[in-house]
């Protein structure tokens, strides 16, 4: 993960050997998924490993993953007022 001059914060995930359904082969492939930290401040990432298949989840949001309680208790409760809304950035590149 890394970040450049302009708050905006970029991940990225390669496999040198993903392997390909349509031809049975392997290419590289790599993921760079891009968000503004400005009003996404939090990053949670989880895996999920398993028999022959693995799982990488990569979130960032304006909250914890414990839920509205422990975000109320905290003080950090992120809420919308009737008729507001809020405009998030994201980029996911494929290369």
């Amino acid at each position: 993960m890394y970040r450049n001059g302009e708050n905006l914060t970029s991940v990225v995930i390669s496999n040198p050997t993903f392997p390909s359904f349509i031809n049975r082969s392997e290419h590289p492939l790599s993921l760079r998924f891009s968000w503004d930290t400005t009003n996404l401040l939090r990053f949670t990432q989880w895996k999920m490993n398993g028999a022959g298949m693995n799982v990488l989840g990569i979130e960032p949001g304006n909250c914890y993953v414990e839920g509205r309680k422990k975000e109320r208790e905290r003080g950090s409760l992120v809420m919308l007022e009737p008729g507001e809304s809020r405009t998030y950035h994201l980029k996911l590149e494929i290369f």
